[in-house]
């Protein structure tokens, strides 16, 4: 899918999604938006840690909702 466009592709998923992602190598560079909201437990967004190389994170704040950008090699 990729090689047929020079136009970013959009995902919209929850971490099941991104996890099947970063295992088969298909991300270049993940949007995270946050908002903060308290509800004691939460769940992990991704479920473990991976080895993965990060070449940069780029911080923005949108009134109250937090977006993480992560670029990876």
């Amino acid at each position: 899918m990729k090689k047929e466009t020079t136009r970013d592709i959009s995902v919209i998923g929850g971490g099941n999604l991104i996890t099947s992602l970063l295992n088969n190598g298909l991300l270049d560079e993940l949007n995270l938006y946050i908002v903060p909201i308290l509800l004691g437990d939460g769940i992990r967004f991704l479920g473990k840690t991976y080895d993965v190389s990060v070449k940069s994170t780029i911080l923005e704040d949108y009134k109250g909702t937090t977006k993480i950008t992560y670029i990876f090699n």
